[in-house]
């Protein structure tokens, strides 16, 4: 498969990895995240083929929306993952010791 098209099938892969995290669904972020890697994998290959100082100016113009789109997508799912993890993180380490006793509230006698 070529550059562009790799890079076409990362970027629907991203956005399925975005909505899988917006949507706290794990088992669809874990694969969507095995699928990426997989074609991030692929598209270094493709690259060092391809050797990109070799792509014509048009093949560069190409490609040049697909990886600032995908640029984009990354910043944005970083955002939500981080997100996320900081909800969870709180909302896991919030809430009552087992005697009601709120964590970091007061302590008595």
């Amino acid at each position: 498969m070529s550059a562009a098209g790799l890079l076409d099938e990362l970027l629907a892969v991203t956005e399925r990895q975005l909505s899988a995290a917006r949507a706290l669904d794990a088992q669809a972020l874990d694969q969507s995240s095995q699928e990426r890697a997989d074609l991030l994998f692929e598209l270094e290959v493709e690259l060092q083929q391809e050797e990109l100082w070799a792509l014509s100016d048009d093949e560069k113009a190409a490609l040049r929306p697909r990886i600032e789109a995908l640029v984009a997508l990354e910043e944005r799912l970083a955002v939500v993952v981080t997100m996320v993890n900081d909800s969870l993180g709180q909302a896991l380490s919030g809430g009552e010791t087992t005697y009601g006793r709120p964590k970091g509230g007061p302590k008595w006698g």
